[in-house]
């Protein structure tokens, strides 16, 4: 009975209610839910980083570098290349919004904006999946004057390039490696976009595997990076990573015939 009332819901999925999710995760600007989402992960993932850190000031002012670069650099650096408003100064209070984000995860009394989030980080991180692929996509979208076989490792690069940047500069802040931007994530994250390119846009395999609608392949594709960012840190994958335990020696006894020869 309960199953049966689902069923024109899941119909109505089927039929239109993909594209309807497609144009709330691809239809909506960047600022500010999106920008938000971005600069919270970025401070998020360089405070876990750093959280054993001995407190500074010079920690905090490289902390801060860091996350801004993480935040700005990939659109900012994508717009300059290719001839697109700059998103700063499109909306200047990003930069006041960034800043406020920054001294609540980092400063907050009992560091409780970032108990907050870490309680939050599955849901904060599935969305981040999608923000990924609402870069890359746009990418895809707004690059006409580059071969599509061409533009793809471009727009793979600036996906995965707020992870680059903490994964480069991490060891100037000497912080410690994290599930969100090791390189396993990394590698992880340009499989799928490749995986998603060749199914959604014209190139020799398509003969063999088919092309896909866009609405759906991307509405995969942020389902999976979604999945994988919000299990990165799961208990039994942090259980993984430690250290295991040496064997217990085994105590044998000496043969008889050392025995015999040791009384001797």
């Amino acid at each position: 009975m309960i199953f049966e009332q689902f069923l024109p819901k899941l119909q109505h999925f089927k039929e239109e209610g993909y594209i309807e999710l497609y144009k709330l995760i691809y239809g909506t600007p960047q600022f500010p839910f999106w920008f938000c989402l971005q600069a919270i992960w970025s401070c998020y993932v360089v405070h876990r980083s750093c959280l054993k850190k001995k407190r500074t000031i010079s920690l905090y002012i490289r902390n801060f570098l860091l996350c801004s670069a993480m935040t700005f650099a990939p659109r900012e650096i994508f717009a300059y290349l290719f001839h697109k408003l700059s998103p700063v100064v499109h909306n200047p209070v990003t930069l006041v919004i960034f800043i406020g984000i920054y001294l609540a995860v980092f400063l907050s009394p009992y560091n409780i904006v970032y108990q907050i989030i870490n309680i939050l980080y599955y849901f904060i991180g599935f969305l981040q999946g999608a923000h990924q692929t609402r870069f890359f996509t746009l990418i895809l979208r707004t690059v006409k004057n580059i071969d599509p076989l061409r533009l793809l490792p471009i727009a793979i690069v600036f996906t995965i390039s707020d992870q680059l940047i903490e994964l480069f500069f991490r060891p100037i802040l000497g912080g410690a490696e994290t599930k969100m931007s090791n390189g396993v994530t990394i590698f992880r994250t340009c499989i799928f976009t490749l995986l998603f390119w060749i199914t959604t846009y014209e190139n020799s395999m398509s003969k063999y595997i088919g092309k896909y609608s866009i609405h759906i392949t991307a509405l995969v594709l942020s389902f999976a990076l979604g999945l994988f960012n919000a299990s990165a840190i799961l208990g039994f994958e942090e259980k993984q990573s430690l250290p295991c335990p040496p064997p217990t020696p085994i105590r044998r006894s000496a043969p008889e015939s050392d025995t015999e020869n040791m009384s001797e």
